[in-house]
């Protein structure tokens, strides 16, 4: 072949000039510098062989990577119509599952209890499986809000059979709606979630409504930012391009809404995979059933900001949706569906065999690369080149056009975010890989939940006093908070949180505008006690009352032309460390294992290729491997020191003293917070 290759050359090439005579030295198999020095021997077969059936397989996978994105624009224009007319509201069991979140249920349940939907067409089920003080919490939470009125219940197992899918299933026993709405416990679900969602459900064959997930703590780190972009991958393209292509694609396991009579037919809630969701969106669609993909609306929700409690739900995914294939391919092959629709289920479910393929190819990549340098540059010019082009330059493709879908302005930012995504995909690849072989060989193990710290801003504000806490608020028209400045000698247990107190004599809206004078830095309070009482119901300054002696918050009005559905809220400022940077201080951690000590032993391996490719001048291959020793590296560290690492940064941000705010503007919110009569603190 190259020397079928030299001769066209030549006679392309006229005689006689620079290009020729390099083609000479470099192609001429008669001048070949390793002529009657190299053969192939049977080890070299052994590392080829498997090196090029890895990157043959990844090439397949990312060539799917580029049909995604094909689709996508393809079918730009096969977007959901507006939600239809509707005449009477269904009702709707709106399911939160949760299992030892003290630190984010009553957030959850806040935001539950914004909706504008008929109260006498709601059932909320807060379905617990906790086993620390969040039974206690969410209880009281629950308690606190069906004496105001609202429609829920707090059912609580002791046993949790069948994890989240066990929970569900056991809610869906007493549920009373027609539709059920689903929230993880990190998840803050707009207000107009179920005005907007419901009305398409007139479709009779519609089973699922979707919608896109969005990160209230995307800037928190560059580990945030890289999990935002990896997940808007997902929302952005693969959603996207199924949903438009009439392709099977799957719910979430949150943020979306179930027509109840689907997940009835398709089987109801089991528990044999750790990817429920994926497993009964995959049975209800072979049943016939339709689905429906909303980009537009979208559902906050908090990023893990640990790298332990990352890879803890990457593998949950991984292994989750490897057990699904295993279950559900054999069915849709079966299925009387299109070829398209089985290739596309294919590629989906089984995506995630990348990632022990990815360990192969880094044990033997240093070995193949010795190989192929003995073999010629040409043979790497026209095998190598293509199948490393077709499996990771997709990878560039795929979200590039996610993040300039859903950021026009900003999406170019995420180039300089691209080697970092691609290398903490690369560093992802022993956890997954194991996660992934596990299921192949039907090895089980129990759904390992996401910790949450309700972490809700950046990391650079930790430096101030105070936590920032995102708080929607509730119902206007069932009751009121008014909040005094705690004294400067509180102690120290409940120093810098809330005090909520009686509001009935007090105007809410002289309290908005006293706290909008303290717009630059807000006021701290204590929480020493809350209550409510019947106040106007035209209340611009009013919030339900958690338990706030954890921790502290501060809160400033929120602008008057703010967005409806956030009409009087109180908007964040800064974080305590009981919300913020201080995560480290937080139950839930995950211990690191023994595979971040495989992750770093695999980073300095590669940095030996680094070493190996510069020593031979093979100076193309530096920067692909550079991304492997990051990867490795990065996540290997972060794992085993990220606590660590946090420590050093609030201590050093301690050292940095933040800008007090101006006296004048104290002294003006001060004074209009004196003037309003407060009524006597009543006790939660």
């Amino acid at each position: 072949m190259t020397s079928w290759v030299y001769s066209l050359a030549l006679w392309l090439v006229p005689a006689a000039n620079p290009v020729t005579d390099y083609l000479n030295r470099n192609m001429d198999p008669l001048k070949n510098p390793f002529r009657g020095l190299y053969q192939l021997n049977s080890f070299d077969l052994a590392i080829m062989l498997p090196y090029f059936l890895v990157m043959i397989v990844l090439a397949a996978y990312g060539m799917h990577r580029y049909t995604l994105v094909y689709r996508f624009f393809k079918n730009r224009r096969n977007v959901a119509p507006p939600p239809p007319e509707i005449t009477a509201w269904p009702k709707v069991t709106v399911q939160l599952p949760i299992y030892n979140e003290r630190y984010v249920i009553e957030r959850l349940i806040e935001a539950v209890a914004q909706f504008d939907y008929p109260r006498e067409l709601l059932d909320i089920q807060v379905l617990d499986d906790s086993t620390d003080e969040t039974e206690e919490i969410a209880s009281n939470s629950v308690q606190r809000h069906r004496d105001l009125g609202l429609p829920i219940t707090y059912i609580h197992r002791t046993n949790r059979e069948g994890f989240k899918a066990g929970a569900l299933q056991n809610g869906l026993t007493t549920a009373t709606g027609e539709l059920v709405a689903i929230f993880d416990a990190d998840f803050i679900p707009p207000a107009d979630f179920l005005r907007r969602t419901a009305p398409y459900f007139v479709d009779s064959k519609l089973a699922m409504v979707q919608t896109r997930w969005s990160y209230i703590n995307r800037n928190y780190s560059p580990l945030t930012e890289v999990e935002a972009i990896l997940l808007d991958g997902h929302f952005a393209i693969e959603h996207s391009s199924r949903f438009r292509s009439h392709l099977f694609f799957n719910f979430n396991g949150t943020a979306g809404m179930w027509r109840r009579t689907a997940i009835v037919d398709a089987g109801g809630w089991q528990h044999d995979t750790l990817t429920e969701d994926t497993d009964l969106s995959y049975r209800a669609q072979l049943r016939g059933w339709h689905f429906l993909y909303l980009p537009e609306i979208e559902c906050p929700s908090e990023l893990p900001v640990e790298m332990n409690a990352f890879k803890t739900q990457q593998a949950r995914w991984a292994k989750g949706l490897m057990q699904t294939a295993k279950k559900v391919l054999p069915r849709v092959m079966r299925a009387n569906v299109p070829p398209e629709v089985k290739v596309e289920a294919f590629f989906h479910l089984t995506a995630n065999i990348s990632y022990p393929l990815m360990v192969l190819l880094s044990i033997i990549l240093l070995p193949a690369m010795i190989v192929r340098f003995y073999q010629g540059w040409f043979q790497v010019l026209v095998i190598d080149l293509p199948l490393f082009i077709a499996s990771t330059c997709s990878i560039s493709s795929f979200y590039l056009a996610a993040e300039r879908t859903f950021y026009p302005k900003t999406w170019k930012r995420t180039f300089l975010y691209l080697p970092f995504v691609m290398a903490v995909g690369i560093g992802l690849s022993v956890r997954n890989a194991f996660a992934v072989i596990e299921a192949i060989f039907g090895v089980q193990s129990e759904f390992a939940r996401t910790p949450k710290y309700r972490i809700e801003s950046p990391a650079s504000n930790t430096r101030r006093n105070v936590a920032e806490a995102v708080l929607s608020a509730p119902d206007f028209s069932r009751g009121s908070a008014a909040f005094r400045p705690r004294e400067t000698n509180a102690s120290q247990n409940n120093q810098g949180a809330l005090a909520f107190e009686a509001a009935s004599s007090i105007e809410p809206r002289r309290m908005a505008a006293a706290a909008a004078a303290s717009s630059a830095e807000p006021l701290r309070f204590e929480c020493s006690a809350g209550a409510f009482s019947p106040a106007s119901s035209q209340s611009d300054c009013s919030v339900s009352a958690p338990d706030f002696s954890r921790g502290s918050v501060a809160f400033r009005p929120r602008e008057t032309n703010a967005p409806q559905e956030n009409h009087g809220a109180l908007a964040p400022e800064a974080q305590t460390p009981a919300h913020q940077g201080a995560w480290i201080k937080k139950g839930y951690r995950k211990r690191a294992g023994w595979m971040p000590w495989v992750e770093v032993v695999l980073g300095l391996y590669f940095a030996a290729a680094v070493i190996y490719a510069l020593q031979n001048q093979n100076y193309a291959t530096v920067p692909f491997l550079v991304l492997f020793v990051w990867g490795y590296l990065y996540t290997g560290f972060m794992s085993l020191g990220q606590t660590y690492f946090e420590h050093l940064r609030l201590r050093f941000a301690a050292a940095v003293p933040a800008a007090p705010p101006p006296a004048a503007v104290a002294a003006t919110a001060a004074a209009a917070v004196d003037s309003a009569s407060v009524s006597p603190t009543l006790p939660i």
